[in-house]
């Protein structure tokens, strides 16, 4: 469960609803968590890959090569499309920055990308209700990403 909640999908959504850096009980309360995932054979793989986690420095490249596969694992259990997914991890500004600089691309987008599309047909969304509240959409919702001047927007 830690790896789901420490997402680049279930982050975004925390800072779209908090003000601050503050974390509440009713803010964890409303991440849209899916218990249901717990029980399944793809957290058993996400759990394997955070165990592994233990084995690696923070700074190796295996490190974040499993990063990636938990992101890209929990973006599919919620199932988060590949252009949604492209727009929010590049609403992680300073981690693109200084990848940037340092690797010269943003390699942590170009791993989960990566493990993504791999898991493409692996894995089943767990519940398909989750995506339109892990981007704050009612289920009705039409499009969640649309073109606003040339740049992305959620809809």
């Amino acid at each position: 469960m830690c790896a789901v909640l420490n997402s680049f999908v279930i982050e975004y959504q925390f800072r779209k609803v908090s003000s601050n850096n503050n974390v509440n009980k009713r803010l964890v309360k409303n991440l849209p968590v899916n218990i249901e995932v717990v029980n399944s054979p793809v957290y058993t793989e996400i759990n394997s890959i955070f165990s592994d986690i233990q084995n690696c420095t923070v700074d190796s490249f295996e490190y974040d090569v499993a990063i990636a596969k938990i992101n890209a694992l929990v973006s599919h259990i919620y199932a988060v499309s590949e252009h949604e997914l492209k727009y929010i991890l590049d609403k992680f500004n300073s981690l693109k920055r200084m990848e940037e600089k340092k690797y010269g691309t943003y390699r942590t987008k170009d791993l989960i990308l990566d493990y993504y599309d791999r898991y493409l047909g692996l894995v089943e969304s767990a519940n398909k209700e989750v995506k339109p509240a892990i981007l704050g959409y009612s289920e009705g919702h039409k499009g969640l990403v649309k073109s606003v001047n040339g740049e992305m927007k959620i809809a």
